[in-house]
């Protein structure tokens, strides 16, 4: 299975925002994955990668200690292992306590800018087993119900390049 399901969100909370996101490279078993992170708020009917949707609803839901415990729960059943667990809780305080320094709500995504936070997503990631980062993708979908794009849909937006490559410098 993919990891990288892309979801498209049916909430209405966010209608039209300003996307921002960070990529960061990280190394798996001698493979590398790029991991998007979001720094600010994605539209309503945004299609996302799944990491990018956990961290939309960390951002969301650790603002308050019962949103915190939620987000626990919510995804305890995608830890395989005590390790995994025990990284999670980390992961979720450190949004937590890096939400708390934030002064504004809008800029609430600034979270993602702070390195602990980063790195203990990076950790709790790197514990997951494949299967387990699967139940994580699914569960991020459930609760933000949200469903996978199929890949043709997906090929319908994908824009040909002819063989020629953006030039990024």
């Amino acid at each position: 299975m993919r990891v990288d399901l892309l979801y498209r969100c049916r909430t209405s909370l966010m209608r039209l925002a300003v996307v921002w996101v960070v990529v960061l490279t990280l190394p798996i078993n001698g493979l590398s994955r790029v991991l998007l992170s979001v720094l600010g708020p994605l539209p309503c009917r945004a299609v996302r990668l799944a990491y990018q949707q956990i961290q939309r609803l960390l951002t969301e839901g650790c603002v308050r200690q019962a949103g915190k415990n939620q987000m626990l729960r919510a995804y305890y059943p995608a830890c395989g292992h005590e390790s995994a667990r025990f990284k999670l809780e980390a992961l979720v305080h450190q949004v937590h306590e890096g939400l708390k320094l934030i002064p504004s709500h809008d800029e609430r995504w600034d979270v993602w800018l702070q390195a602990g936070v980063v790195a203990a997503f990076e950790r709790w990631l790197d514990s997951l087993g494949e299967a387990d980062l699967s139940r994580a993708a699914a569960i991020s979908g459930y609760l933000s119900q949200a469903r996978p794009e199929t890949p043709e849909r997906l090929r319908a937006w994908h824009l040909p390049t002819r063989g020629y490559s953006p030039q990024l410098c």
